[in-house]
């Protein structure tokens, strides 16, 4: 996964042929690029066909692309309120208190567990806190 900034129209790339052979035709890659946009904060000025045109210049312009690449297939899907869409703060308060782990035995942890955008080290930090939790909670269940 790569992360892109300002420079482009481009918000997240991720290649899954590096995951899998499978997902592709032999010798070909497989890239997907995400352009977040909001309705009130960042509105998506482009029609599709210009969006994939905008995503392959700036693949390019970037050296992701070279110049003689073939594109296979090239489509858009807008996904509203993907994973970026956490709710008002109110919801997510609401929800976090509903879950608590001595009583449900759910420990929340990491970007959608947390429902909260967290960067990667804030989410190896909310993974390692969880652990804690677990492990406090088994050794209280233990000595029960």
């Amino acid at each position: 996964m790569t992360y892109y900034y300002d420079e482009t129209c481009l918000s997240r790339l991720s290649f899954p042929h590096m995951l899998s052979p499978h997902v592709v035709p032999t010798g070909a890659g497989a890239i997907q690029a995400e352009v977040h946009h909001s309705d009130r904060y960042r509105p998506l000025a482009m029609t599709a066909d210009e969006t994939v045109d905008r995503v392959v210049s700036d693949l390019r312009r970037c050296g992701v692309l070279r110049d003689d690449d073939q594109l296979l297939v090239a489509e858009t899907r807008n996904i509203r309120y993907a994973k970026r869409h956490l709710g008002p703060p109110a919801s997510r308060s609401r929800l976090n208190r509903s879950l608590i782990p001595g009583r449900d035995g759910v420990v929340r942890c990491g970007r959608y567990g947390d429902w909260d955008h967290a960067w990667t080290d804030e989410a190896f930090l909310s993974g390692e806190r969880a652990g804690r939790e677990v492990l406090a909670g088994a050794r209280l269940g233990s000595a029960a």
